[in-house]
């Protein structure tokens, strides 16, 4: 988690007050509330029980909804989750609820108004639970982390598209088995290419074709005065 994730985790352990009815107070006092919103962190409050969700206006905000607009469940926040998070999502979600982590962090995309997908920072924590063990109430906060999450995903792609480069270099630096006769080389299919085609599979090499003067000579005599060795 970032610092800004860290410090959110640290203020809502701080405010947390389950015997008071109706939710945190955090969420409740109008000072934090507009604190909570200029910083950009939407914090959010899940009563297991009756899957009612209590959310400050800023997490519908940080997407682009209004406050109103989003429905006080956790099937609405579901609905917004990428396909492709949300497994993992309910992993997170289930391993915490059961106990198995200390709290529930993970890093999804949820979907904008504009029907772009933005990525945030999702940590929470149960905060009651029954005498059995099973989660009663939760706090948690988003974090807008796209900027962020953009910029890694873009240095990641980079450098697999470095290492991809330089495996392929690396294959042009070994031996290469060619044909003395024909000059084709032998691939690990143990077919064989020609060389101007191997090379320009695994490198960025391009050709352009002439002749030399001595082939000039040799294939066009008379044409061409043929150079002396050495010269």
């Amino acid at each position: 988690m970032n610092w800004l994730g860290g410090r959110v985790k640290a203020l809502l352990r701080h405010w947390w007050a389950p015997r008071q009815a109706g939710g945190p107070w955090l969420l409740r006092d109008p000072f934090w509330s507009q604190a909570l919103e200029v910083s950009g962190v939407g914090l959010w409050f899940h009563d297991l029980l009756t899957d009612t969700v209590i959310r400050t206006p800023q997490w519908a905000r940080m997407l682009g909804y209004e406050p109103e607009e989003i429905p006080a469940t956790a099937a609405a926040w579901r609905a917004l989750i990428h396909p492709e998070d949300l497994p993992a999502v309910d992993r997170a979600a289930r391993l915490h609820e059961a106990g198995e982590t200390p709290a529930f962090e993970v890093e999804h995309r949820l979907q904008c108004k504009s029907g772009e997908f933005k990525w945030v920072l999702n940590w929470g924590r149960v905060v009651e639970r029954d005498p059995s063990g099973r989660a009663l109430r939760a706090l948690g906060a988003h974090v807008d982390i796209h900027r962020r999450k953009v910029a890694e995903l873009e240095r990641e792609h980079l450098l697999a598209e470095l290492t991809r480069a330089q495996r392929e270099v690396r294959q042009l630096k070994g031996i290469i088995p060619i044909c003395a006769a024909c000059k084709r080389v032998r691939t690990d299919a143990n077919s064989w290419q020609a060389l101007e085609a191997y090379v320009r599979q695994h490198s960025e090499a391009e050709f352009s074709h002439g002749l030399c003067p001595e082939c000039m000579a040799t294939y066009f005599p008379g044409s061409f005065e043929k150079p002396e060795r050495g010269r």
